[in-house]
């Protein structure tokens, strides 16, 4: 049996400072069989599910050294050593370090996601309104999604439009002349512009534009549109107010910081969106819900370690191959089922108890084998055809029972001692035969009727004696000597 083969895409693991860092280890085995992950020895914190998933939270710049164990069903065991080293979290102005998906765990690529105001990949760039110069010959001072500007004491601001999304008309008044600076070359050549009230159906005459943000209501008089308020109408009002620093850039309309989305900027946004339903928090980060984890709370992970190849479907709920099943897929399934008390070891093998064998452990063992035909049924109990008993169907059965002696060879089979014969020996055998009617009642043993005896029954019986040298030939008939006579040759005949 040969160890597991570690399956390593890259030689080398990082992470960075404050990551929960997540890496599924894989192996296979030559003879495939399941493998069973250990955490042998690492930091404190760090874990390593059955499967293969080291989860650690990364809270030291030290490099750490993790030793895991990868062990079969033989236990036949790799061990693997592999250092991961933790890089610093190089974001600047408050941002914070999230892994960057694009790339695979254990890269420690990292982006930034920065605090509102600040761009860059390291949110080194300080976002100001003030890099377009939208005051001209005064001087900007930047605010949050703002800024205002300082006139020169010889100047005084007239009109001033601020908006990012349109072109800066500034009209400045010394004290004895009008100069105007015109930024866009199209507003530069119109001199006067005719503007429909609201309020009033009449046509009045601005003798320089008001602006996008305002509207001429009188001769030379521009007023803020609805939805705009400040000295030169330039701030856009929201109601209800943009919130979590958002800026508000047309009416009721919030532009939201990264982080942020909502009408209001009330909603906080992640971007990747957090999967598997994943609370976005801020700082483009996810809270993740039970039994995931993940940046992005795009893994899952099951409390219960799913076995034997199963899949983790949602958290708790494993997903088993074929020939599996259970809570946790460690039960085999065995088709047909094992019999005789065998155990279904892997799918459709059966481990069967001593006795048995079979692929469904159907077969016992009868030491010695049954004889006869007969079935061994469990362990050293035979099953006996129908004419045949004992403990390994070695004794016949006869019925009516074999006698004078005779022994049950088979089935309804006697063999009978010499002297006897017929089916159950009963039947005796005289080898010199019965005569006269006798009859042979044991071996060689006539019973005779009774004017007979002799072991034959051949010699008659007289039963008056035949007198002077007669001889009994037939029963109480004598056969006289020469000059006698009579039936017991009691008379002498006279011979002349």
């Amino acid at each position: 049996n040969q160890p597991p083969l570690i399956q390593m895409p890259q030689d080398k693991l990082e992470t960075f400072f404050g990551e929960n860092f997540v890496f599924q280890f894989t192996a296979v085995d030559p003879e495939g069989s399941d493998i069973h992950f250990a955490l042998d020895s690492g930091p404190e914190g760090a874990n390593v599910s059955s499967t293969g998933l080291l989860m650690w939270k990364a809270e030291s710049q030290t490099p750490q050294q993790f030793t895991l164990l990868f062990t079969d069903d033989c236990n036949a065991e790799t061990r693997l050593t592999i250092m991961v080293t933790v890089k610093s979290c190089d974001c600047l102005n408050g941002g914070s370090c999230v892994s960057d998906i694009k790339f695979p765990p254990g890269s420690g690529v990292h982006l930034c996601v920065c605090l509102p105001g600040f761009q860059g990949s390291l949110c080194e760039v300080d976002v100001t309104e003030c890099q377009s110069n939208p005051c001209g010959l005064g001087s900007c001072i930047s605010g949050f999604h703002s800024y205002s500007c300082v006139c020169p004491p010889e100047l005084k601001v007239k009109t001033q439009l601020l908006h990012k999304s349109t072109t800066h008309t500034v009209v400045l008044t010394s004290s004895d002349e009008s100069e105007t600076k015109e930024e866009n070359d199209k507003n530069a050549m119109q001199r006067e512009r005719r503007v429909k009230s609201t309020s009033r159906n009449a046509s009045t005459i601005c003798r320089h534009p008001c602006g996008k943000s305002r509207e001429c209501v009188a001769p030379n008089i521009c007023k803020c549109k609805p939805g705009y308020a400040g000295s030169n109408c330039q701030t856009a009002l929201c109601h209800p107010d943009c919130k979590n620093h958002g800026k508000c850039i047309k009416p009721n309309i919030c532009e939201c910081p990264p982080g942020r989305a909502g009408a209001t900027c009330d909603e906080e946004h992640c971007s990747p969106p957090c999967r598997h339903g994943g609370t976005c928090l801020a700082g483009n980060l996810c809270t993740c819900p039970y039994g995931f984890v993940g940046p992005r709370c795009e893994t899952m992970i099951c409390n219960r370690h799913c076995e034997n190849g199963g899949e983790c479907l949602t958290p708790d709920i494993c997903q088993c191959k074929p020939g599996w099943s259970g809570s946790t897929c460690g039960t085999a399934l065995c088709d047909p089922v094992c019999l005789n008390g065998g155990s279904c070891d892997k799918p459709n093998t059966c481990f069967c108890p001593n006795g048995f064998f079979g692929a469904q452990c159907q077969n016992a063992i009868c030491h010695p084998p049954c004889k006869n035909g007969g079935r061994c049924m469990r362990n050293n109990v035979c099953t006996c055809r129908e004419g045949y008993t004992g403990r390994r169907c070695q004794k016949s059965i006869c019925d009516p029972m074999c006698m004078n002696g005779g022994k049950c060879v088979g089935p309804n089979i006697c063999s009978c001692p010499s002297g006897w014969r017929g089916k159950q020996c009963n039947t005796p055998i005289c080898f010199q035969k019965c005569k006269n009617g006798g009859e042979c009642i044991a071996p060689s043993i006539c019973h005779c009727p009774t004017a007979w005896e002799g072991v034959q029954c051949q010699i008659p019986i007289c039963k008056q004696k035949c007198l002077y040298g007669g001889r009994c030939v037939f029963p109480n008939v004598c056969s006289c000597r020469n000059g006698y006579s009579g039936p017991k040759c009691e008379k002498k005949v006279q011979v002349f």
